[in-house]
């Protein structure tokens, strides 16, 4: 194989960013636009008011509860998801407010 071979990708899967993605505020942003998509929450923030304002961040980990999720926030390193049984990933948590509303893939 040569090293001048490239790899020209412009598509990752949901598995893939989640590997990478070490969480904080992008995981926080994307978090937001699942729950208002549940219907879960009301608030909707674009990406920008949760890099300046860590409040934010707080408010829609709050709103896991509602779900049966416990989310820690941690604006400068991965944010954590409990259920009662222990720590899940965010693949899980998605996986698991869904089944906890009743919404079928």
């Amino acid at each position: 194989m040569s090293d001048n071979k490239k790899i020209n990708r412009t598509e990752m899967s949901e598995k893939e960013l989640d590997q990478i993605s070490g969480g904080s505020t992008s995981e926080i942003f994307y978090d937001n636009c699942f729950l208002k998509k549940l219907g879960v929450t009301e608030n909707y923030w674009g990406y920008v008011d949760f890099l300046f304002d860590d409040t934010k961040g707080a408010a829609i980990a709050r709103e896991w509860e509602k779900v049966g999720i416990t989310c820690v926030f941690d604006p400068a390193g991965d944010n954590r998801y409990y259920i009662k049984e222990g720590q899940i990933t965010r693949p899980q948590a998605l996986e698991y407010a869904k089944k906890y509303l009743g919404i079928e893939d």
